[in-house]
């Protein structure tokens, strides 16, 4: 079997989201935030062909008539979604 590994921020938890529900907008506002990519995560520069420390960022500009959410994909404190 292979060994997976989990980035360290799997483990990053909000101390506000601990202690109270989480709503969809929030989940949203999470899923665009802009991060850093870590140090074993760095992106590849195809014009100077070096490994280069960055951010990513995700932008929704327009939601589909129909969105599907798949719940599963998001943990909660109290058990319940």
């Amino acid at each position: 079997l292979a060994r997976i590994e989990e980035d360290p921020s799997v483990f990053m938890v909000k101390p506000d989201i601990q202690s109270s529900a989480t709503d969809l907008n929030s989940c949203f506002q999470d899923f665009i935030r802009e991060e850093e990519l870590s140090s074993t995560n760095l992106w590849y520069c195809t014009d100077c062909k070096e490994s280069r420390q960055a951010t990513k960022k995700l932008d929704i500009y327009r939601l589909p008539q129909i969105l599907v959410i798949h719940l599963k994909r998001f943990r909660s404190a109290s058990g319940k979604v």
